[in-house]
């Protein structure tokens, strides 16, 4: 068995744990991204990049490559369907860079859309960490002061041996579950689902990213959107066992509402968020393990994680980065830099829950 040491270990290779990576470049600590899927890998998302995420990648990773770029490359704003009542031509807009979002000022004024199979493999490459893709983690524990990793890489037995560890391994994180479980505030799974077709619709998906309120095909929202050469719906509920009746009600909708003509579905992926962010139940380590991103709980109104990914990793690395320097209590650095990012977080999910309940 290989015996590898490392300063810090990340598990996760999307946008928190790319960003930790990024904020630790050119400081001397030994970094390791660990990655369970192969790279670059599918993650189901909407890919679209809101103006504050797009801000955060240029001044902090460069400027984003045409690579990880898709069709349309970019969208003006969202179409609100308030309900299924709403008439096809009259929905509501949100324009590019919105209030909703982010009150940075100076932001472009449009969605960008990437692929995140490409955006996030790009993004861990711009830091010096080494990358070890393909991983099953099959023991992770805290011993004499330490992080112990160990994986099958590639038919490989290796042990990580890191003085720090973060979880950046999303809304499902192994860390969280491993390290800071806790009966006493249940965390609800929130199941989501979707479809990819080729065919056409009555959307001008060209130009707009959609958004369907209507309680009846979601506990939550629904969307619809075009990337590529393929059209995707997607929904999500509270209660797994009713998913596909919601889904089901969706797709009827678009198809008789909206002129959806399905020619072939292509791929269908499954994905579960948590309900924290809503609840403001923010978890963000102890001793040397911290958590950032979906793993922490941190997700922005209407589920645009990549922004607050983004901000939660770099204050994750400049805190590993500060403690290391000069010691301290590392949770504590940590909660005063992430603090803005929990006020934004909670005052979204609080101001325009209300905001969408009267729209409905």
């Amino acid at each position: 068995m290989t015996i590898n040491e490392f300063d810090v270990c990340i598990i996760g290779s999307g946008p928190a744990g790319a960003a930790v990576a990024k904020a630790l470049t050119g400081s001397g600590l030994k970094t390791v991204i660990l990655e369970k899927q192969k790279l670059p890998r599918y993650k189901m998302c909407s890919g679209m990049l809101f103006p504050e995420a797009q801000a955060i990648i240029r001044r902090t990773f460069g400027e984003i490559p045409e690579k990880v770029m898709s069709t349309p490359r970019t969208f003006k704003g969202i179409r609100l369907y308030p309900t299924k009542d709403t008439p096809p031509d009259k929905p509501l807009e949100i324009l590019m860079p919105s209030p909703l979002f982010s009150k940075e000022p100076g932001l472009v004024n449009y969605l960008l859309n990437v692929s995140r199979a490409g955006l996030d493999y790009w993004l861990c490459t711009q830091s010096d960490a080494t990358i070890l893709d393909n991983c099953t983690i099959r023991k992770l524990v805290k011993k004499d002061g330490k992080i112990v990793i160990r994986i099958d890489q590639e038919a490989k037995d290796v042990e990580i041996h890191a003085r720090y560890l973060v979880g950046a391994d999303g809304g499902q994180s192994m860390v969280r579950k491993k390290f800071f479980s806790d009966d006493s505030k249940p965390i609800a799974q929130i199941p989501a689902y979707e479809e990819h077709y080729t065919g056409s619709v009555n959307l001008d998906t060209e130009q707009w990213f959609y958004a369907f309120l209507d309680p009846e095909f979601s506990q939550g929202f629904a969307s619809f959107h075009q990337k590529d050469n393929r059209l995707i719906a997607v929904t999500g509920v509270l209660e797994g066992r009713l998913l596909k009746s919601y889904f089901d009600k969706f797709r009827a909708h678009l198809e008789q509402a909206h002129g959806l003509v399905v020619k072939e579905r292509v791929h269908s992926y499954g994905i579960v968020l948590t309900d924290m962010c809503f609840r403001g139940d923010f978890r963000l380590g102890e001793d040397n393990v911290l958590l950032c991103g979906e793993a922490a709980g941190f997700m922005r109104f209407f589920t645009e994680g990549i922004t607050t990914a983004l901000i939660t990793g770099l204050k994750a690395g400049e805190s590993i980065l500060k403690h290391a320097k000069a010691g301290g209590n590392l949770i504590e650095m940590y909660a005063e830099a992430v603090a803005p990012e929990i006020k934004v977080v909670t005052e979204q999910h609080m101001q325009y829950a209300s905001v969408i309940a009267s729209m409905i």
